[in-house]
């Protein structure tokens, strides 16, 4: 296994704490890097510092001869410090061992909600929430797609990455039976009726493989001030005024637009 820990935000980070959760039954041989603290199941490192634009690499041999799963799954967790306050990146690797298996559990179940914010009429307030209802532990990778004229504002839960209209989370600690939320706020540029998808990719830790999972929310945001011309062509204002007749009338002459 290969670790890069990279500073890409605006501090410089240190210490930063990084740790590798075997897999199951997995054995260490040895690292470029000797650990700070070492155990059957993990090892850690302390990395003095990164500067801005910094990287860090480890290479970590483990023996995993004895492993019988589905999938070799291997997780890792870097937490940088700055100015007494932490900030943390977690990722994994799947490794699909029993590509011949026949049907994958489908015990993982998303949702999605979305409702527009009370305090300003162009900001979304979405919702994903993912269960985990096997009796072993998942990973899984949360891929969400922003439809075209939104952008993301913020998320409590630490995003992986965001590039382009994709936000990605990492979750590398779904216990059995559990729940997990996501909530995040997106700011829509113009008004209109908008779809978002997420997809759920869930992975084994120790247990049977998933098939990955989707939910979808729709939500309308009325017209608000300062909003952009949504792309493309849209029909204009010619002003016309529909005239009608009463309800049972006999139109005898030709309906008029004005």
């Amino acid at each position: 296994y290969t670790i890069i820990v990279e500073n890409d935000g605006n501090r410089t980070l240190g210490p930063i704490y990084v740790t590798d959760f075997f897999p199951p039954r997995a054995k260490f041989i040895n690292t470029s890097a000797r650990p700070s603290d070492q155990t059957s199941s993990r090892a850690a490192w302390v990395l003095t510092h990164l500067a801005i634009g910094d990287r860090s690499t480890i290479v970590l041999n483990l023996d995993v001869t004895e492993y019988r799963g589905d999938e070799l799954v291997n997780r890792v967790e870097a937490c940088g410090v700055y100015d007494d306050e932490q900030i943390c990146a977690a990722n994994f690797t799947a490794l699909e061992i029993d590509w011949l298996k026949c049907c994958p559990n489908d015990n993982i179940s998303v949702s999605k909600t979305a409702r527009l914010d009370e305090t300003s009429s162009n900001v979304i307030l979405f919702r994903i929430e993912i269960e985990n209802s096997a009796d072993f532990s998942r990973v899984a990778t949360v891929t969400d797609s922003l439809p075209e004229g939104m952008v993301l504002l913020d998320s409590p839960v630490p995003f992986a990455s965001y590039e382009g209209d994709v936000v990605t989370w990492n979750l590398i600690d779904l216990g059995p039976m559990e729940k997990r939320t996501i909530d995040y706020r997106v700011e829509a540029l113009w008004s209109g009726q908008f779809e978002n998808q997420v997809k759920v990719d869930p992975r084994s830790v120790d247990g049977a493989s998933s098939s990955p999972v989707y939910a979808t929310a729709m939500i309308t945001v009325g017209e608000f001030e300062g909003e952009r011309p949504a792309p493309g062509w849209q029909p204009p204002d010619w002003g016309f005024r529909y005239v009608g007749t009463a309800t049972g009338s006999i139109c005898e002459e030709p309906v008029a637009i004005e």
